[in-house]
């Protein structure tokens, strides 16, 4: 049963925040929401594990905290726009290190090794078919009752959000999403569609995303142009394709009767033939990238499957995502807000409504 309890933040809400980060008021509550969460269940001091972490806002969060800090990322460029971003700001020192790290790969941390798992930017939700890995490991790192903070792209609250972009699809392909769940990255983020011209050999293919590039992290407006090529209900797995084989197969011979012998060949014997050039075969189209869009229920499932006892789950903004209003500079008006927003947003009818699910869970 959940408790509709006012998380209170530590710090007055700074009505200068929306103006200088924030794209809509939606983003806003979200970051402010995702940040009340780790000041509400880390513990202060705690040591701490934060997998994809970004260009480090909830770093920053979690270093005010006085926790102890590892910082892991898929892409090499977050990570040092995070440790520039801890230079510049002064909490470098938290920091144990930073690390090019996937959610499934944490093997060089020891077993109980972490107070706190902090799993922000829906990277459940971008491990796809790989999510009960990514969740096993970011158990076996939890000390026990050790505390898991992540977030989860919301299925229902992702179509609210970008609804103009759903209706524009083919009424076939979004009903393949809501019945798995699955649905390509470039629909719900800023992420463009991969195109044929965009491939490079495998060597040289970057397997990394860019920088972000504004906070808060993780949290990107949807692109309108809409993905061309059609996807399956049961998509592909996020990976890229391999290489090409470049090797070139040699036909048979098929031919009848043997050719005359000339003067300067036995006879009996095969004409020379011409050397074929070698081609390799074509190389495949691209595919796109895909994340699991997760409804409240089957996330909650998911964790409890796991052994995991939740403490929250919420939706990361409620009343105002995909909401257009304007980024007013009157304090009080984001104050309210945000006072609404606390309250909605753990309501079982609003679960469903933000962007992402927000969960707090206990080993």
């Amino acid at each position: 049963m959940y408790q509709p309890e006012t998380a209170a933040p530590s710090e007055p809400v700074s009505h200068a925040t929306p103006l200088r980060i924030a794209r809509s008021a939606g983003d806003w509550v979200s970051f402010q929401l995702h940040r009340e969460a780790l000041e509400r269940f880390v513990p202060r001091g705690a040591r701490v594990l934060e997998v994809s972490a970004g260009v480090g806002h909830y770093t920053e969060a979690l270093h005010h905290l006085g926790c102890k800090i590892s910082v892991l990322d898929e892409s090499l460029d977050e990570l040092e726009a995070n440790r520039a971003r801890a230079r510049a700001r002064g909490f470098a020192a938290s920091i144990e290190g930073w690390a090019q790290r996937d959610i499934c790969a944490l093997g060089d941390f020891a077993d109980a090794s972490f107070d706190a798992v902090v799993a922000y930017g829906a990277v459940l939700s971008h491990a796809l078919d790989r999510r009960d890995r990514a969740l096993g490991e970011c158990m076996r790192v939890l000390r026990p009752r050790g505390v898991l903070v992540l977030d989860a792209l919301s299925l229902w609250g992702s179509m609210r959000r970008n609804l103009p972009q759903m209706l524009a699809r083919d009424l076939v392909q979004t009903r393949a999403i809501i019945r798995s769940g699955n649905a390509p990255r470039s629909l719900f983020s800023n992420e463009r569609p991969p195109q044929a011209h965009d491939q490079q050999p495998a060597r040289e293919r970057p397997s990394q995303p860019r920088a972000s590039e504004a906070p808060p992290s993780h949290e990107r407006l949807a692109a309108i142009t809409m993905p061309s090529p059609p996807f399956a209900a049961e998509p592909p797995a996020a990976e890229p394709y391999a290489a090409a084989d470049d090797g070139a197969s040699v036909a048979s011979s098929t031919t009848g009767a043997a050719p005359r012998a000339t003067s300067h060949e036995p006879p009996h014997s095969e004409p020379a033939r011409a050397s074929q050039p070698a081609f390799p075969a074509p190389e495949p189209p691209p595919r796109e990238r895909h994340s699991h869009l997760f409804r409240a229920a089957e996330l909650e499932a998911f964790l409890r499957r796991a052994g995991l006892e939740i403490l929250s789950l919420s939706a990361s903004s409620a009343l105002s995502t995909g909401v257009e209003m304007p980024l007013t500079s009157d304090p009080g008006t984001w104050s309210a807000l945000l006072e609404y927003e606390r309250a909605a947003c753990v309501e079982r009818g609003y679960l469903d409504s933000g962007h992402h699910l927000i969960a707090i869970a206990r080993r």
